[in-house]
């Protein structure tokens, strides 16, 4: 917070010019590319600023859960899950933060996607269920993408590439109830 403000402080001086005191402090008045050059460093320094406190650190082992996510067993949070070679490419067919929206996608999608195909409910963002049919091959999700994006409710569905869709996939057992039975879900932990 503290480099967002000071960003903020550069961009003030960029906007007024400097010429003014503040108590012991006197800021000369400054020429344009000392105020050019102030406007960039506040830019800069927001912009870090208003970054996630872990952008730059590399992903490390998951992290438990937080206080108040009950509804999850945390047993198995932190078991990765390795994605076989036929099953590496998907078609994200919709993201909702209902769980039961997400489940209902999955039903409806089995109907369309070719028969004997998994689908999967990855958990994103800490509040994201998408709904995804997994493809063994790039150019069959192209393919079919068409198909899926025929449906309103999924016009927006787009080909993912789960080594950076979801880099870090770990298996969750969950403990709502589920109108598909067992359901299996994997958290991205993006």
């Amino acid at each position: 917070m503290t480099v967002t403000a000071i960003g903020a402080a550069f961009i003030f001086l960029a906007i007024l010019g400097g010429g003014f005191e503040a108590k012991e402090l006197k800021i000369p008045v400054l020429g344009l590319w000392a105020r050019v050059a102030s406007a960039i460093v506040g830019a800069v320094l927001v912009a870090l600023g208003l970054l996630p406190s872990n952008y730059f650190s590399s992903p490390g082992p998951a992290q438990p859960p937080s206080f108040g996510e009950s509804r999850e067993k945390s047993s198995n949070r932190s078991n990765l899950v390795s994605l076989p070679a036929s099953e590496q490419f998907g078609i994200a067919l919709s993201a909702s933060s209902d769980l039961l929206i997400a489940q209902q996608t999955l039903l409806k999608a089995k109907s369309i996607a070719p028969e004997g195909s998994r689908i999967q409910i990855y958990k994103r963002r800490n509040a994201l269920w998408a709904t995804v049919v997994i493809y063994s091959d790039n150019s069959v999700a192209l393919a079919d993408l068409p198909k899926y994006a025929a449906n309103p409710d999924w016009r927006d569905a787009y080909v993912v590439y789960f080594e950076n869709w979801c880099p870090r996939a770990a298996q969750l057992d969950l403990v709502y109830p589920s109108p598909i039975g067992k359901l299996s879900t994997l958290d991205c932990h993006l």
